[in-house]
């Protein structure tokens, strides 16, 4: 019974869904408000999740659902349209992500001569600001979305497949290999931990 309730919601929102960008393709544009505020707190916290930053977090939500509006047309109405906004939101956190890193490569360069560097912008946020966000700064794009999307979000492997786009099997390989890399890190701290706490002052 509950079954058939979550696959009649779903359906009905994917109805509801389907009607409002008839909507806006007629030329409602009103109709997208509707959407924006609806997906918007889910885009945003998969955005923060990439890229530990609230700020940026914030402006990526922003154009994720400007290239949603302009891209409307080639939304396909046989895929989820979460599904659809994620993969718009994950390219343009990639993009944001290797401009970071040509940032901090070009920075290194031009300040190898000095004998302190002064850390990244973003680095001192999740220094001082998200301890616990930097404990995933180990794990690729990739790894932060079957992580989001799975722990907080509650999708399913075979969702997370379709959002993604990868194969099913991938997705639980990739999780196993999360919690692993995860565990490690912990136990790590824990080593660390253990042997500043044993040190002998002479």
């Amino acid at each position: 019974m509950l079954l058939v309730i979550y696959i009649s919601k779903g359906k009905e929102e994917r109805v509801i869904i389907d009607n409002e960008i008839e909507d806006i393709l007629k030329g409602d544009y009103s109709a997208f408000d509707s959407i924006v505020k609806k997906y918007q707190n889910k885009i945003f916290k998969y955005c923060f999740f990439l890229l530990s930053n609230e700020q940026e977090a914030e402006d990526a939500t922003q154009e994720t659902f400007i290239k949603a509006f302009f891209q409307i047309h080639s939304y396909r109405y046989n895929k989820s349209f979460i599904g659809w906004l994620y993969m718009i939101a994950l390219n343009h956190c990639r993009t944001l992500l290797k401009r970071r890193s040509k940032w901090r490569d070009g920075m290194l360069k031009l300040t190898r001569w000095s004998e302190e560097f002064e850390p990244s912008a973003e680095d001192a946020y999740l220094s001082h600001n998200s301890c616990l966000l930097a404990e995933y700064k180990i794990l690729s794009e990739t790894e932060k979305s079957i992580l989001i999307l799975h722990t907080v979000e509650n999708y399913t492997f075979v969702e997370i497949s379709n959002i993604l786009e990868i194969r099913t099997p991938t997705v639980r390989k990739k999780f196993e290999r999360i919690k692993i890399k995860l565990i490690e890190k912990n136990e790590d701290k824990k080593d660390r931990r253990y042997l500043n706490e044993q040190k002998i002052e002479i």
